[in-house]
């Protein structure tokens, strides 16, 4: 880079002779490109929000999704029942605690209660009295 090709720094504001990065339409020393969380330098993969730069945890810490069932963070894969999204290994039923595999039947009742298909037809369909409530229950599926 020329001097008059110089640029400041996003981070420091002093002048950036070599080592350039860029990100968000601004430029960085490579150790002044840091998480503005934990103030630790990132890497080359960064999550940017609002024009501010996060390393991955500390942008799933802020930002992610809690899981329905144990309340913890979601990292890796997602499973989804209606707005709801659980980990993968959280996916489970209510009552039984079997775990609802991919392409399984199961139902969410309450916006938050799931239940496996058996559990389901046993325990809470018997227990609805009205028509229109176990409509309602299955369309939330």
């Amino acid at each position: 880079m020329s001097a008059m090709e110089a640029v400041n720094c996003s981070g420091c504001k002093f002048p950036i002779q070599k080592d350039v990065h860029s990100a968000l339409g601004l430029k960085w020393h490579r150790n002044c490109f840091r998480c503005s969380e934990c103030l630790s330098t990132i890497p080359l993969h960064y999550m940017p929000r609002d024009n501010v730069l996060y390393c991955k945890k500390d942008y799933i810490l802020k930002f992610g999704e809690h899981c329905q069932r144990c309340v913890k963070q979601i990292t890796g894969p997602v499973m989804v029942a209606g707005e709801q999204k659980y980990h993968t290994e959280c996916f489970v039923c209510t009552k039984c605690l079997k775990f609802i595999g991919y392409g399984d039947e199961y139902m969410l009742v309450e916006r938050h209660n799931l239940y496996c298909n058996d559990c389901y037809k046993h325990s809470i369909l018997p227990a609805i009295s009205t028509p229109s409530v176990d409509r309602q229950v299955w369309l939330r599926m």
